[in-house]
């Protein structure tokens, strides 16, 4: 049996955190054992003790935490770690270099180009020691890996596209008219919805322009938008945004949910099940097959 120690920056609710957690909590347990190492409290804590996983807390604050690094390569050897999983670029770069000094594998994993700005700190350093510790190097989409490395000096050899992997089980149900009933919309009107927390990388500011637009063709278009409002201040504007487009009654803000499969069965088709079947555990996979 491998020990795979899980990790990732953040400790809110995201798209990057659901598939920490899936990694975490669902690979055969006959065949990995899961050792998880988050950075305090919060929605990721409560959903993996929700599914039965007791993570490490380890405090990471400060710019360069010299105690978690430290904690981390004494979680890996005694708990027996075999491989390091990371998420996102804070991690990856301490795991980068607890694997250098453990002897350990990494596997470092990227979820948006937002993760690594042009404002970045020390961002040559960071890559360089990512460079240096990590294994295998994944980016969720071949976009990400192109801008990843356009902007660092990533090594190309050591990049792999994974695309997040999705339990299509879970989202074959019948199609459901429930917000349609909530917001009194009619039966033949089209719902077009959006998932992502709302911050400026998911450009809701975009989707309300091109809202405004498709509302003077096609008066059946309405529009939902899923996902915690991390900044109070962008989600009034997009509110603003709404009034001032006349978009009242178009376009309804739903929050954060915590069941994906019942937002998505107010689609009129839904993608995934017509799409191929992707593996979250793809990573492991290829490891047992000669990675690193």
């Amino acid at each position: 049996m491998k020990t795979i120690l899980h990790t990732i920056d953040t400790t809110g609710p995201g798209g990057a955190e659901t598939v920490f957690i899936d990694l975490a909590t669902s690979l055969p347990k006959d065949k990995y054992r899961s050792v998880v190492v988050i950075r305090g409290r919060g929605w990721v804590y409560d959903e993996l003790c929700r599914r039965g996983v007791k993570p490490v807390l380890l405090d990471a604050r400060g710019s360069f935490n010299l105690r978690y690094l430290l904690g981390l390569r004494k979680i890996i050897q005694n708990e027996g770690v075999d491989l390091i999983q990371s998420h996102l670029l804070g991690t990856n770069v301490y795991c980068s270099i607890a694997g250098f000094l453990t002897g350990k594998p990494v596997i470092t994993t990227f979820h948006g180009a937002v993760d690594v700005s042009d404002t970045e700190r020390f961002l040559a350093l960071k890559f360089g020691l990512i460079n240096r510790g990590a294994s295998r190097i994944i980016a969720v989409s071949e976009n990400l890996r192109d801008a990843l490395l356009s902007k660092t000096s990533l090594i190309r050899t050591k990049t792999d596209v994974i695309h997040n992997g999705i339990d299509i089980t879970a989202f074959e149900r019948e199609k459901s008219n429930a917000l349609k009933r909530q917001f009194g919309w009619g039966q033949d009107d089209v719902i077009v919805d959006s998932l992502g927390n709302i911050r400026p990388a998911k450009g809701y500011d975009v989707l309300l322009r091109a809202a405004a637009s498709l509302a003077q063709d096609c008066n059946r278009l309405r529009f939902v938008i899923a996902g915690q409002g991390k900044s109070d201040s962008l989600y009034k504007e997009l509110l603003i945004m709404r009034e001032e487009m006349g978009l009242q009654g178009r376009v309804e803000f739903l929050g954060l949910l915590t069941t994906l499969p019942g937002f998505y069965q107010i689609w009129t088709c839904i993608f995934y099940l017509r799409s191929p079947r992707v593996s979250p555990f793809l990573p492991y996979r290829r490891w047992r097959q000669g990675y690193p």
